[in-house]
């Protein structure tokens, strides 16, 4: 009995320390499912880069990894997402290292979540279908009459409308459950002159919104809806209309729990030297000389899809507006007589001349209009198989486009005889000029096959054409229709010439100064006619088969060029100083000089800028 007893004994305390110890290793798992869990939960809220706090610099380029944003965790999967949690923090972690690429950008950005539950899977495919729902809403709005016109007023410290909205602050992580961000959304972004853009990862932008502010102001001002687009790159968003300074940029991109906040973006200014505003304090076009929009400025939106809605023509003749182009315009062509292209939907208002032995085709006639500034939005905007001329206008800016194929000029500027002081002002920067093309050429000397003149000018004053690329044209500026036209105050400067066949520029009574420009694999670069004056100034002439043509009324200064491959032209002495005389049978001031301008460099430094700032979507420096 005894040994019964102590055997009853024996099995009860074994039993009393196995179950103490289950008990143990149970609360063991909890902690440490807890643990898991706590982990998720704080890499809810992602940054980009350093923090605000931090000094060190960074870039996100546009070849970033983005992670597979098909995962969302939802209230359903908490108990798989708790055993797992550790995994996907630190797989998380990883990709967001090598999304983020180091370089000498001062600015910073993170991501800021948002207030929101749970998501269920099923909610977010109505969030979708909403969002589509809202994309076509917005379509159709855009349509209606009440905004056909697509003008807004803008004030002179905003390149947005009048009624921009402040962005609302962004909330704090949610203490419930909050959605876990799936992907590392910025791709890359950018300050440029006197703009700002933003690329993100999203196939969607209906429901996007971009907001900026100087970093020292206090609220944030939304850029219009327009300014965000879908490309092939991705969500872009673009913000004109920037005075210089530092700018912080937050992107809400509506589809997703967090918010881009960048930080301390450079934005400059664009070169304003020469003589477009020399002495000039108003402003060249729809923009004060600080970069942002003049006070009543009305600015229109156009695509290919809205070129005839919004009207095109009578957008650019209203005057005093600024009309942004986004993407690809195009106008047919005659590909023969009265045989116009029909895969090309035409423009409204676009002028067609049948001038006997000349023609002129194409054109969008702007007179007597002023304050205007045409430009693209991002790089990618074009004018295909068209170009403007504006007559008796005055303070016209045209901007970071490119024309292509045009059949006639891509951009030409004419006043009147006899009153070239009352027209001008006239400033062409950050555009690329390719050749032209003319289908059904009139001209007796059949020298319309490449178009006309990429950028003309007749009877005005004080024109500036800068940090623009001339690819392969035909004929590349007039200056001076014939020896009676007087033009004069002319200056060319950071242009990068290349493969061009002649008229870089043709000059008849004018006087152009020409400094930091690149000369590449021309025909003939200058021709010098009827008293034409020029003073080239550390430019660089590499491997043109002639420097100049011209005849002993005219002459030209040569101060600091470079000579790579092309012969200086006898037309040209060298001089080492602006105001040093020549002997000519000029009748004009033999000791032409100019104004210093604001940036000026060898001409070593003259190519290299050239080929890396001249063009559409490029900063001055």
């Amino acid at each position: 009995m005894k040994r019964f007893m102590r055997f009853v004994v024996s099995v009860l305390l074994i039993s009393v320390m196995t179950l103490t110890a289950f008990g143990c290793s149970i609360e063991f798992e909890l902690s440490s499912a807890e643990s898991s869990t706590s982990s998720q939960k704080s890499s809810t809220s992602r940054n980009y880069g350093k923090s605000s706090k931090e000094s060190s610099s960074l870039e996100i380029s546009s070849d970033s990894e983005v992670e597979d944003s098909s995962y969302e965790y939802s209230s359903s999967e908490n108990e798989e997402t708790s055993k797992n949690s550790s995994t996907k923090s630190s797989s998380k972690s990883s990709s967001s290292k090598s999304s983020a690429k180091s370089s000498s950008k001062s600015s910073s950005v993170s991501s800021t979540s948002k207030n929101s539950s749970v998501k269920s899977s099923s909610s977010k495919s109505s969030s979708k279908s909403s969002s589509k729902s809202s994309s076509s809403s917005k379509s159709s709005s855009k349509s209606s009459s009440s905004k056909s016109s697509s003008s807004k007023s803008s004030s002179s410290s905003s390149s947005s409308s009048s009624s921009s909205k402040p962005a609302s602050s962004s909330s704090s992580n949610s203490t419930q459950n909050p959605s876990t961000p799936s992907t590392d959304l910025l791709l890359d972004y950018k300050g440029l002159s006197e703009s700002v853009y933003v690329l993100w990862a999203d196939s969607k932008t209906s429901s996007a919104k971009v907001y900026y502010k100087l970093s020292s102001a206090s609220s944030y001002t939304e850029i219009d809806s327009e300014l965000i687009r879908e490309t092939s790159a991705g969500a872009r968003a673009d913000i004109l209309g920037l005075k210089a300074g530092k700018y912080d940029i937050k992107v809400d991109v509506g589809s997703s729990d967090e918010d881009i906040v960048i930080t301390g973006v450079n934005v400059t200014s664009y070169d304003r030297s020469g003589y477009a505003h020399a002495g000039y304090t108003k402003g060249v076009g729809a923009y004060n000389d600080d970069g942002t929009l003049k006070s009543g400025v009305k600015v229109y939106y156009v695509t290919e899809e809205t070129k005839n809605s919004v009207t095109l023509v009578k957008a650019i003749q209203a005057g005093n507006a600024c009309i942004r182009i986004i993407g690809k315009i195009s106008c047919p062509q005659y590909k023969s007589k009265n045989s116009l292209e029909t895969n090309i939907t035409d423009i409204s208002g676009i002028s067609r001349k049948n001038l006997g032995d000349d023609s002129y085709w194409n054109m969008i006639d702007v007179s007597s209009k002023s304050n205007i500034t045409v430009e693209g939005v991002g790089d990618d905007a074009e004018f295909y198989q068209f170009g403007m001329t504006f007559k008796k206008c005055n303070s016209i800016e045209v901007r970071n486009l490119t024309f292509t194929d045009y059949p006639e000029d891509a951009c030409s500027f004419e006043g009147a005889s006899g009153a070239q002081d009352d027209y001008g002002h006239y400033w062409v920067h950050n555009n690329k000029f390719n050749r032209g093309k003319n289908g059904w050429d009139l001209t007796s000397e059949q020298d319309k096959g490449y178009g006309d003149g990429a950028t003309d000018v007749k009877h005005c004053s004080n024109v500036t054409m800068s940090y623009n690329i001339y690819n392969q044209c035909q004929k590349t500026m007039l200056c001076g229709g014939s020896n009676s036209h007087i033009q004069y105050n002319i200056t060319l400067h950071h242009n990068y010439y290349y493969k061009n066949k002649s008229r870089l520029p043709l000059a008849r009574a004018a006087n152009i100064h020409i400094y930091n420009c690149y000369f590449e694999s021309n025909t003939t670069c200058m021709s010098m006619r009827a008293n034409a004056i020029i003073l080239s100034e550390a430019n660089y002439y590499k491997s043109n088969s002639a420097h100049t043509d011209g005849n002993t009324e005219c002459y030209g200064k040569s101060l600091n060029d470079k000579y790579d491959g092309t012969s200086q032209s006898k037309y040209f002495t060298t001089v080492s100083s602006r105001s040093q005389s020549v002997t000519t049978s000029n009748k004009y001031d033999k000791n032409f000089s100019t104004y210093s301008p604001s940036y000026l460099t060898n001409a070593d430094t003259a190519k290299s800028d050239c080929t890396s700032y001249a063009g559409p979507g490029k900063a001055n420096r």
